[in-house]
């Protein structure tokens, strides 16, 4: 009997250690390679600004030289002109508050809204009519009127940029540092009322008393590369980007109201 009793002791034990082991409950199995959702769809936000910052660097250099080709001369614009055969019609002149010039044999001319090019032309066209046979003439624009753009919302350095020459939006998001993480889908262009763009190159004092906000979509300005979406900036301009949730727009827009600003799902 003492034998059976241990015999059975052995096997009680050996019982214990190999049986109870498995019928007790199994951890829980960590699952590598996945996110909570919330997560994965931060990360892939913040993918998607950050390869919409590398766009504006990339799109502002594209277009920069066909933007300068294109500038209208404006008030307080310094202006570099040389004529070739005549060295005494050279002349470096500042662009009057009323976009006038005033150069020898010539007069007073008026400057304002032109580009280089066509005041080049303008200019060679009045000297072949009475003064020299097929005048080569150069119009060099030596510094350009300041203006003042506000960039606000989010972006990584919003606030006040005193900026000289003509600038587009993709310029003002660029010295503004890009987007942030957090930044909607959503940009808007808001002008004053009593500085709208008019005839060619010009401003005039407008009749509404709202100010005009142009509604444009980041996706279609920095992923597809509308190079229209990519308006011209002027002094007192506000671009605002709001952030990722919901924004109310009023005022002279097609649509006022709501919009959802859900993430950056492209």
């Amino acid at each position: 009997m003492p034998m059976i009793s241990f015999m059975g002791y052995i096997y009680l034990l050996l019982f214990a250690v190999l049986i109870l082991p498995s019928c007790s409950s199994a951890p829980p199995v960590k699952r590598e390679g996945t996110l909570p959702e919330a997560q994965a769809q931060k990360i892939e936000s913040s993918r998607q600004v950050k390869e919409m910052n590398q766009s504006l660097l990339a799109a502002m250099v594209s277009s920069r030289k066909a933007f300068d080709h294109d500038y209208k001369i404006g008030p307080e614009d310094l202006l570099e002109i040389s004529v070739f055969e005549d060295e005494k019609l050279n002349k470096t002149v500042r662009v009057s508050s009323q976009g006038n010039i005033s150069l020898p044999l010539l007069g007073v001319l008026r400057v304002k809204g032109l580009t280089a090019n066509e005041m080049e032309r303008e200019i060679r066209d009045l000297l072949a009519e009475k003064y020299l046979q097929d005048p080569h003439v150069g119009v060099f624009i030596k510094e350009y009127r300041n203006q003042r753009i506000s960039v606000i919302g989010m972006v990584e350095k919003p606030g006040v940029y005193d900026v000289t020459g003509q600038k587009m939006i993709l310029d003002m998001l660029t010295m503004a540092g890009g987007l942030k993480e957090d930044a909607g889908p959503l940009l808007f262009l808001i002008r004053s009322p009593f500085l709208q763009e008019g005839a060619p190159g010009g401003q005039k004092e407008s009749s509404e008393p709202a100010p005009q906000t142009l509604v444009i979509r980041l996706e279609a300005l920095l992923v597809r590369g509308d190079l229209a979406a990519n308006a011209l900036v002027v002094h007192g301009d506000v671009i605002n980007i709001p952030p990722s949730g919901k924004v109310f727009v009023g005022g002279a827009v097609v649509k006022p109201g709501g919009f959802p600003l859900k993430g950056k799902k492209l």
